[in-house]
C-alpha cells in the first residue's frame, strides 16, 4: 500500500510539472497582460488539482484496500483514503513549483529525482530507521513520506490480531500476533496518529505554499 501511494504521487510530480511545461508561456502572458492577478488564479488551479487528485486516490485506494486485503471498514477505508489524498496533493503542489522552472521532461527529472529520492530513501521505507546514518537523521525527520508510511502502518495494524498466528507460529516464523507488537517492532507508537496527520497537512500548505512563491519568482524575472 505504501508503494503504491508513492508511486502514485511520484506520477502526480511528474504529469503536473509536463503539463505546466507546455503551458508556463501562455500563463505568463496572460498574466503581462492582466486578466487575472497570480494568487487567485494559482488557489483556483490548485484546487482544481487537489479535486482530480482526490478522484484519483479513490479509485486508487478501491482495488488495494479490497485486493490486497486491507481493513476495509468504512473508518479506516476513510483514513486511508484521506492519508493517500494528502500525498497525491503533495504531488501536484510539488509538480507545480517544478513545472513553473522546467523546460523539459529531462529538466523536470533532474529536478525531481534529487528532490524527492532522498525524502524517500532515508524514509524508513527502503533503509530500516535504525540503519540510517547519523548524518542523514534529519532527512528522516524531515521526510513527510515517513509520516504518511507511519500512518498507513497504525491505520492497519491498531487494534488489530492475526488469526493464523499461533504459539508455535511466532516461534517458527516470528509473525506477530497482535498489531501493537508489529508497531512496537517498527518503532511506531499508535498514539500519535493524530500528530503525524497534522504533520502531513502542515506539509502540504508548506509546498503549497512554496509552489506560489516559485511561481512569483519566475514571473518576477520576466
Amino acid at each position: 500500500r505504501s508503494s503504491s501511494s508513492i508511486n502514485s504521487m511520484m506520477d502526480t510530480v511528474f504529469v503536473t510539472a509536463l503539463q505546466l511545461t507546455s503551458s508556463r508561456t501562455l500563463l505568463l502572458r496572460e498574466l503581462r497582460n492582466g486578466y487575472y492577478s497570480l494568487l487567485p488564479r494559482h488557489v483556483a488551479v490548485i484546487a482544481v488539482d487537489v479535486v482530480l487528485a482526490c478522484i484519483a486516490a479513490f479509485a486508487l485506494a478501491i482495488p488495494v484496500v479490497f485486493f490486497v486485503g486491507l481493513r476495509s471498514d468504512p473508518a479506516h477505508f476513510l483514513n486511508f483514503l484521506l492519508i493517500t489524498w494528502i500525498l497525491t496533493a503533495q504531488g501536484v503542489c510539488f509538480g507545480h513549483c517544478v513545472g513553473c522552472v522546467a523546460d523539459d521532461f529531462h529538466q523536470v527529472q533532474s529536478l525531481v529525482s534529487p528532490s524527492l529520492t532522498p525524502l524517500i530513501l532515508f524514509s524508513g521505507y527502503m533503509i530500516p530507521k535504525t540503519e540510517i546514518p547519523y548524518a542523514f537523521k534529519w532527512l528522516y525527520d524531515i521526510s513527510f513520506f515517513q509520516y504518511a508510511m507511519a500512518l498507513f502502518q497504525i491505520n492497519q495494524f491498531r487494534g488489530w490480531r492475526a488469526k493464523d498466528c499461533s504459539k508455535a507460529d511466532r516461534a517458527f516464523t516470528g509473525c506477530y500476533h497482535v498489531g501493537r507488537d508489529f508497531l512496537k517492532a517498527k518503532r511506531i507508537n499508535p498514539d500519535h496518529f493524530l500528530r503525524d496527520f497534522e504533520i502531513l497537512l502542515l506539509s502540504l500548505a508548506c509546498i503549497a505554499l512554496l509552489s506560489y512563491i516559485a511561481y512569483a519568482r519566475v514571473i518576477a524575472r520576466h
